[in-house]
């Protein structure tokens, strides 16, 4: 039996919406444009409609988590802070909007980040070790994973630890498959002969 994530990817102009499989597979997908939105209030309010009705539309009742790709976005904190390329300003804590809709986990990575576990576990980095993935779309950004794992950095706060539900985790990537407009490409970095 097949369980659900949602995917959710924020970009500076648009906002894509996915019911996404265990497996990856993207089963439907929405969209809403991010930049006609000044209240993060608001735009969560309509990104959970568009959840239901994904649900709905593919009777799913229920999902494991709600995985978040953002610029700025926070993994510790479940917060995208102070983005650049958002119309909604200051620290907004994507956790706790989307959990007064639903009792599900909420991940927010950054969005470089996210594709880059995503690339690691659905992708063109699938068995790969070492890679850094480059993210361009309003903003550019980066995502690197280290001997498997992905590099998080540090947090300048010592608030939330990040969830510890891998289907939440694994949800942040899915978010980065909802859009994905051009296929990997792998490259080796040769040290300069001496």
């Amino acid at each position: 039996m097949n369980t659900y994530s949602i995917g959710i990817d924020i970009g500076g102009t648009n906002t894509d919406i996915g019911l996404v499989r265990d497996d990856g597979r993207v089963m439907t997908k929405k969209n809403l444009p991010t930049n006609k939105y000044f209240d993060a209030s608001l735009y969560v309010a309509d990104i959970f409609e568009q959840i239901k009705y994904l649900m709905a539309e593919n009777h799913v009742n229920t999902i494991d988590g709600i995985g978040i790709a953002a610029p700025a976005g926070n993994y510790y904190t479940g917060c995208i802070e102070n983005a650049t390329n958002l119309n909604f300003k200051g620290i907004v804590n994507l956790g706790s909007e989307f959990h007064s809709y639903i009792d599900v986990p909420v991940v927010v990575s950054n969005d470089a980040n996210a594709a880059a576990y995503g690339e690691l576990v659905y992708g063109g980095a699938k068995g790969m070790k070492n890679f850094i993935t480059f993210t361009l779309g309003t903003g550019v950004g980066s995502g690197i994973v280290v001997d498997g794992k992905l590099v998080h950095g540090t947090a300048l706060v010592n608030s939330a630890t990040p969830s510890s539900s891998p289907k939440a985790v694994l949800a942040a990537a899915d978010a980065k498959a909802v859009w994905r407009p051009i296929p990997p490409l792998r490259a080796s970095v040769v040290p300069p002969s001496r």
